[in-house]
């Protein structure tokens, strides 16, 4: 069939690949949209978690006793309080946590509940050399300071840091309870999240594109399948006799009822068999144009013209047509020996 020779990439092939690529491309961006507000979310979760906990720790310090222990007056209380940093940093899987006072020097630390080399009391840590001075008065003078998350030598990190206050609830300048997160634990999570909604993503693209490749295929496809098959038998026929009548009434009588531009094709071509046979019989009808001869009924010169050009239009590789000339010899001789109404006689006999 001449219209399936021309189909280079089938119709369903490329509505599959349209539908495939389009609900997989908005998979994509749902799961990159969710994997950008889970990353927010959980950076939240571990800042809320952290400044939770620096927060307690502070509560449960006060800036008289951090003075007095660094003064040298480290009694019970010091003890207990450093157990309980301890266990506070035990049970939630911090990177560090210590107590310290910021100075225009450094820091110096009063508790760290980090590990067995606990840095001891007054030890000074110079971390702030060569720091600008604007960076500074914030811990000098005992602000609230912002959680950070950056990368250090021992991977990304989160810091938070809580101020300890007098008893009468005033700021004790430059004393803070600080502890760092690694982040190592939130990027697993972050990739296993990652991976965990790609394979949903991709599941859910693939289950929306196969429901639309059915709805397309029957509502689109098929339809379009039986007018080209339709009309393929059609333009395949020699002439336009009995079985090429049959094919085009059947490309006619299909039933197509999808309320779309479908359904008007189908019913244009319905109405054009109307036409094409309603033109056919136009040829033959007495009242035109006479298409036949009246001695011999066969069709005459205006016939013959008529189906030239049908037949020309419709020619195409692997189909011909024909036409013979029969010449009587003597015809003159015929007519002029016995008459003309012997002539029109033998005409009509050779018809």
């Amino acid at each position: 069939m001449s219209s399936e020779r021309t189909v280079r990439v089938s119709l369903s092939v490329r509505l599959s690949l349209l539908i495939f690529i389009v609900t997989l491309g908005t998979g994509t961006a749902l799961t990159v949209t969710g994997y950008a507000f889970y990353q927010r979310n959980m950076e939240r979760k571990y800042i809320s978690l952290g400044q939770g906990l620096t927060d307690t720790a502070a509560e449960i310090l006060s800036g008289e006793d951090l003075e007095r222990y660094l003064a040298g007056g480290v009694d019970e209380g010091y003890a207990v309080t450093r157990a309980l940093l301890r266990n506070l940093f035990k049970h939630n899987a911090l990177t560090t946590l210590y107590v310290v006072k910021f100075i225009p020097d450094g820091s110096v630390f009063l508790f760290d509940a980090s590990g067995e080399d606990e840095i001891p009391l007054g030890f000074l840590d110079p971390w702030n050399e060569g720091f600008p001075e604007e960076e500074k008065l914030p811990f000098l003078e005992g602000r609230e300071i912002a959680p950070e998350i950056y990368n250090s030598n021992f991977g990304t990190v989160l810091t938070v840091h809580s101020p300890v206050r007098y008893s009468n609830g005033e700021a004790a300048r430059g004393f803070y309870v600080a502890a760092d997160f690694s982040m190592e634990r939130l990027s697993r999570e972050r990739q296993e999240f990652f991976l965990y909604l790609s394979l949903i993503s991709l599941a859910v693209a693939l289950a929306f594109a196969l429901i639309h490749w059915y709805i397309v295929r029957r509502s689109v496809v098929l339809p379009v399948y039986a007018l080209a098959g339709a009309a393929g038998e059609f333009l395949a026929g020699q002439d336009l006799g009995r079985d090429q009548r049959s094919s085009l009434r059947k490309l006619a009588a299909l039933s197509i009822h999808t309320g779309d531009e479908l359904q008007v094709l189908s019913e244009s071509l319905a109405e054009l068999e109307k036409r094409i046979w309603a033109y056919i019989g136009n040829l033959n009808d007495p009242g035109h144009r006479p298409v036949k001869d009246s001695q011999t009924g066969l069709h005459n010169r205006d016939a013959l013209y008529n189906n030239v050009n049908l037949f020309i239009h419709r020619f195409h590789e692997g189909n011909y047509h024909a036409f013979w000339l029969f010449d009587l010899d003597r015809f003159k001789q015929l007519n002029e020996t016995y008459g003309r109404a012997s002539g029109d006689e033998a005409i009509r006999g050779c018809a």
